[in-house]
């Protein structure tokens, strides 16, 4: 979160909200991070790969932003994405959503960052309608993978398709 200069709150559902926070170390000087949880449970934290056997979710969005520089009457078509990350699993699908103008509604792509290389390279067609706003938003969960999506470039491909006059 680069406004309240954090890296994300976790919403771990009624019942299952942190009420104490413990650091435990072993005889070996290992330190593991402990919590109790509402219902009277302890939990051992940042470990395992879910909340309670259910997959953790996570969410990556950008803000609002003109594809021409300088030039706020440009309305843009979106014509493909490409994402390099850090290859996952099988079961590794991410939704991109691609939103225009401030709308409510928004179109959704679902994306692979499966790879047996190191870094999977996702380019999709998206071919939106123009706008002169747009944001992007990678989501997912996965109940298999220790870290979500890993992105290192994100870049939109566009084309200019009129003047917005009215």
């Amino acid at each position: 979160d680069m406004i309240q200069w954090k890296w994300y709150n976790v919403d771990r559902d009624t019942g299952n909200r942190l009420q104490v926070g413990i650091d435990v170390s072993d005889l070996y000087g290992n330190s593991y991070t402990y919590g109790f949880v509402e219902s009277g449970y302890m939990e051992r934290l940042e470990y395992g790969t879910s909340f309670d056997g259910t997959a953790i979710s996570w969410e990556i969005e950008t803000g609002d932003q003109l594809h021409v520089k300088d030039d706020l009457f440009m309305k843009t078509s979106l014509t493909r994405i490409n994402a390099v990350a850090v290859a996952k699993n099988i079961d590794s699908g991410i939704t991109f959503t691609h939103t225009m103008d401030g709308a409510q509604s928004s179109n959704d792509y679902q994306l692979s960052v499966a790879s047996s290389n190191r870094y999977a390279n996702v380019i999709a067609d998206v071919f939106s309608t123009p706008g002169m706003f747009h944001s992007y938003k990678f989501s997912g969960s996965s109940s298999s993978e220790t870290k979500g999506f890993e992105p290192l470039v994100f870049a939109s491909y566009y084309k200019k398709v009129r003047d917005h006059i009215n």
